[in-house]
């Protein structure tokens, strides 16, 4: 299934580990790879049965994607939204808006925090739903404004359709990405928050990436006004997405690998 898959292309990033397909049964070779990844870290588990202190391993060690924003913008797009992100994500960053010819015309704070696990109280992983934001390079489109002001706020919304690099992309192939077949509902939005100024961090989120409201206005201005993106009209999801996206999502992780 889809969690074997997300297995089989993290354990492509390890040393130790033999190529393996990405087909989502666990074969013999998936099998033979946890063996090896068990084996190369000395994990006292027993060989290619993939335990709790395996995938603990595993996402420690391996939930680094490598993405790095190549700081130019491909031919067909209007914008760009590259975001600086750290493993701890309760560190807001700036996010920075550039247009066609990837000149920066607007920066602003964003909170990239997904949910918390009530019984560990640790923050889920961004494969995950609802965990933190995924890393990597994605197709980005303006969106009519979500109905729950509340939780959205009233302004359009920026939705993250597709994934094209980094751990928003894999999956079993290039038509199966992780965005949107294994999680979908990304958005750039802000909210109404009850007692939340703009001094205060911001919230988190199920994975979407919050900013404040009028960063959020900020930016839908200078979408429509001045890069000429038009606002979609909301499909409320990103498979089968009936537009051809305007811009990209660049989500880069700045404090990179954990060193086994």
């Amino acid at each position: 299934g889809k969690d074997v898959t997300i297995l089989q292309n993290l354990l492509l990033r390890s040393k130790y580990v033999d190529p393996i397909g990405t087909s989502g049964a666990y074969d013999k070779p998936t099998s033979k790879a946890v063996a090896q990844f068990q084996q190369g870290n000395k994990l006292n588990s027993t060989p290619g049965v993939f335990d709790i202190a395996t995938a603990s391993l595993v996402l420690k060690q391996l939930m680094y994607d490598g993405y790095h924003d190549d700081g130019t913008i491909p031919k067909g797009y209007k914008f760009k939204l590259y975001i600086p992100v750290y493993a701890d994500r309760t560190k807001e960053t700036n996010a920075t808006l550039y247009d066609n010819q990837h000149k920066p015309i607007y920066t602003f704070i964003v909170r990239c925090h997904g949910s918390m696990d009530l019984e560990t109280g640790m923050a889920v992983n961004q494969l995950t739903t609802n965990g933190n934001t995924p890393t990597g390079l994605m197709s980005f489109d303006l969106n009519s404004p979500e109905p729950n002001h509340k939780s959205f706020g009233p302004f359009p919304v920026v939705r993250a359709v597709e994934g094209i690099k980094g751990n928003a992309a894999i999956g079993r192939d290039a038509e199966n990405t992780f965005l949107p077949y294994y999680r979908d509902g990304l958005l750039l939005h802000t909210g109404e928050w009850a007692n939340w100024n703009a001094s205060m961090p911001m919230p988190n989120s199920n994975g979407c990436i919050h900013a404040h409201p009028a960063d959020l206005k900020r930016v839908d201005d200078i979408l429509t006004h001045d890069l000429g993106v038009a606002v979609r009209p909301n499909p409320f999801k990103g498979i089968s997405y009936p537009y051809k996206p305007q811009g990209l999502l660049s989500i880069e992780q700045l404090d990179g690998r954990i060193k086994s």
